[in-house]
C-alpha cells in the first residue's frame, strides 16, 4: 500500500458531509473512498461525479459489463473483485464474467454486448472509437447514453489507475 486508506474515525468533516449527502454509510465506507480521502477537498468534489456515472442512464447489465471489460484491460484487482459482485446482481453469469476476459471474440455475446466490449478495447487500446463500432451503439443508445458511455470508461480508467497506483486495499465488500 503505497498511500494508506485513512479508518472511518479519521475522515474529514467534507468527506463526512458527501458520504451522508449520498447516503453512504461513513463508518463502512469502501477502502478506495478512504484513499481518495486523504485529498478531502478532490474527494468531496470526486463524489457526485461518481454517484452520476454508477447511477446514470445506462441500463446497469452494460454499465457493469463495461467497468468489469475496463477493469480486466487495466489490470485492476480491486475493480475487477468489487464489479464482479455487482455485475452478477444486474445478471451477468459466471460464465459470461468469464467471458469478459476474452473480450469480443468469446461465443455467445450479443451483438450489442460485443459493440460494449469493442469500445472499451478500443478506447483502451488508441483512445479512438472504430468506424465500424460507433454505428452499432449508436443505432440502439441514444446520444446521452453514448456520452455516459465512453465518461463511464474514461472513468474507470481512472480508478484503476489510482487503485494500482496507490496500492488500494483489496476487500470483501461488493
Amino acid at each position: 500500500m503505497r498511500v494508506r486508506a485513512l479508518a472511518p474515525e479519521a475522515l474529514g468533516r467534507q468527506v463526512i458531509e458527501r458520504l451522508e449527502e449520498y447516503g453512504y454509510p461513513v463508518a463502512s465506507a469502501n477502502p478506495l473512498f478512504r484513499t481518495l480521502a486523504v485529498h478531502e477537498d478532490a474527494f468531496s468534489r470526486w463524489l457526485p461525479w461518481h454517484v452520476q456515472l454508477v447511477h446514470g442512464d445506462l441500463d446497469e447489465r452494460s454499465r457493469e459489463l463495461v467497468i468489469l471489460r475496463t477493469a480486466w484491460r487495466c489490470r485492476a484487482q480491486y475493480v475487477w473483485d468489487r464489479h464482479v459482485v455487482r455485475a452478477k446482481a444486474a445478471g451477468i453469469t459466471d460464465a459470461e464474467v468469464t467471458g469478459i476476459l476474452g473480450g469480443t471474440g468469446e461465443a455467445g455475446w450479443t451483438p450489442f454486448d460485443a459493440a460494449l466490449l469493442k469500445l472499451v478495447d478500443e478506447l483502451h487500446d488508441s483512445g479512438v472509437v472504430g468506424d465500424a463500432t460507433w454505428p452499432r451503439l449508436a443505432g440502439l443508445l441514444d446520444e446521452r447514453q453514448l456520452v455516459e458511455l465512453v465518461l463511464l470508461i474514461g472513468y474507470y480508467h481512472m480508478i484503476a489507475y489510482f487503485a494500482n497506483a496507490t496500492g488500494v486495499p483489496l476487500d470483501q465488500a461488493g
